[in-house]
């Protein structure tokens, strides 16, 4: 998989399909077509086997050779087969078709929520970054930046969610102080 970590709309099921990629070129004429397989599939993508580089944000056409039934889909990411030397592990992602696989797909399982003890009522925001950093070690500096995004994305949802402020004022508010 490419990102592992990563948070997923849906789950990622196993699975060898045939498909027939065609990417158009300018004037509509086909400018790519490769017979691909997949590795694995979820309801908004799939990752696949080949041999021919693709342009990410490039769009095109999947046709399952079993069946004949056709998408839309882009390109999302492509990176070298650590398994299969001579191909290419490409990620895509289906344009409207979320059924296009004949599965059914589960969501993808919603981590649970870190619980922080914090005694005092009245905490400054380090205090509180602290208190949600990892364990301190060497290698803190390196991932202290991911955090602190993650930290500030939340908190902007949160914010966005309970209707305090909105994203549009929040980005007037932030032009201000700087």
């Amino acid at each position: 998989m490419k990102t592992p970590s990563k948070k997923r709309r849906s789950e990622r099921l196993p699975a060898a399909v045939r498909l027939l990629l065609t990417i158009p070129g300018p004037g509509g004429a086909v400018a790519l077509k490769e017979v691909v397989t997949t590795v694995e599939v979820s309801q908004y993508g799939a990752r696949l086997l080949g041999r021919r580089l693709l342009e990410v944000g490039s769009q095109g056409v999947l046709i399952q050779l079993s069946s004949g039934r056709q998408t839309p889909f882009q390109v999302a990411w492509q990176a070298k087969s650590p398994a299969r030397p001579g191909y290419l592990n490409t990620g895509i992602e289906l344009l409207p078709n979320l059924h296009y696989w004949d599965r059914a797909f589960s969501p993808a399982p919603e981590p649970s929520p870190t619980e922080i003890a914090i005694d005092a009522e009245a905490v400054s925001a380090e205090e509180l970054v602290r208190a949600l950093a990892p364990e301190s070690s060497p290698q803190q500096d390196r991932h202290s930046e991911p955090l602190l995004e993650v930290l500030w994305c939340g908190l902007v949802d949160q914010l966005a969610e309970r209707k305090v402020i909105t994203r549009a004022e929040l980005a007037a508010s932030l032009r201000k102080i700087a």
